[in-house]
């Protein structure tokens, strides 16, 4: 039980958190305490800071020559992805409620995880330059992307989005500057950043739990989950297991197709089938910040990360096998 807490303790940490901000919402609430209109957006900076003072640019420079790979990523993360959800929305749609299907609209529009696609790639013998190249292009591009693609599917869904423009705004000054400043800091002190990665991603992590604190916090107190049973969180569970279940066989089945090294698949697989909480919450917030059902937007992403840690997990030593075979 203690190593499973040791393993998991983030995952663990985001629904402890969850539950505290229906026990004490005024906690972390609009005008409480915590000051989550401050804190919340300096978490954010100092989160993207430290991505980009972590970012090895001299090793994406060496792997960016693997073209067939990072196209194939890319078009399943920004393209095949969202419109299986677009989709699927044909089907659900007019069985949920508004902020529940754009919370799956921003799963779909989202880019890859990073952590989580690195490592699995990693114990399952894929390329992992391939890996560190997919998640931190698509991290970046989501950027821009991923507010496109809400804007699409919000209309596309019958519904409307605020001003885009204040939007990329918003992301230019929470996201984009500090990477920049990041990477400057990884050219200036690449050897300080190194010894501070541990400790960095735990703090990371720390100040996402903090966030979905402060989310579900407001969501409560702004009676987004008033008349909301236990079959909303089922519902959205079951349909993040099919569609990670049907997004694994679309994509196995379409890079069995193409003449992509079998190492390079493994990282094309993690990489175009995972989704980002650490820059979902951040850009969701961008987006959808002062809904009062932002809690009831970002619960297919949270339910979706530990669906793709769990069954992705399960999924590494066939993969590794099958990578394997390709070496003998």
């Amino acid at each position: 039980m203690i190593s499973l807490i040791k393993k998991q303790w983030f995952v663990i940490g985001l629904f402890v958190a969850v539950l505290l901000a229906f026990q004490f919402p005024e906690v972390g609430a609009n005008g409480g305490p915590l000051r989550p209109g401050i804190t919340t957006n300096l978490a954010i900076i100092l989160v993207f800071l430290i991505q980009g003072w972590m970012l090895p640019t001299e090793v994406l420079a060496k792997g960016m020559l693997r073209m067939r790979a990072h196209v194939f990523t890319q078009l399943f993360i920004f393209g095949l992805f969202p419109m299986v959800i677009v989709l699927g929305d044909l089907l659900w749609g007019d069985y949920m409620s508004t902020p529940l299907r754009y919370g799956f609209f921003l799963l779909g529009a989202l880019p890859t995880t990073v952590t989580s696609a690195i490592i699995y790639t990693s114990q399952s013998n894929g390329s992992v330059p391939v890996s560190l190249i997919n998640t931190t292009v698509s991290n970046m591009a989501g950027i821009l992307i991923t507010p496109l693609w809400m804007l699409f599917l919000a209309r596309a869904g019958g519904g409307e989005m605020g001003d885009l423009s204040a939007v990329l705004i918003k992301l230019s000054k929470l996201i984009l500057a500090p990477l920049i400043i990041g990477q400057i800091c990884h050219i200036l002190w690449k050897d300080l950043g190194k010894n501070l990665k541990g400790p960095f991603g735990y703090f990371n992590q720390f100040v996402i739990i903090f966030i979905v604190f402060v989310v579900f916090s407001n969501s409560v107190v702004g009676g987004a989950w008033v008349g909301q049973g236990r079959s909303i969180i089922l519902m959205t569970l079951e349909l993040c297991v099919v569609l990670f279940l049907m997004l694994t066989a679309i994509c196995g089945g379409l890079l069995f197709l193409t003449k992509i090294p079998r190492d390079e698949q493994v990282a094309v697989y993690f990489c175009s089938t995972q989704k980002t909480l650490a820059a979902g919450i951040p850009l969701g917030i961008s987006l959808f910040g002062s809904d009062p059902s932002f809690g009831v937007i970002l619960l297919p992403v949270m339910l979706f990360h530990p669906v793709q840690l769990i069954l992705g997990a399960f999924l590494i030593g066939p993969l590794r096998r099958y990578q394997s075979e390709s070496a003998s």
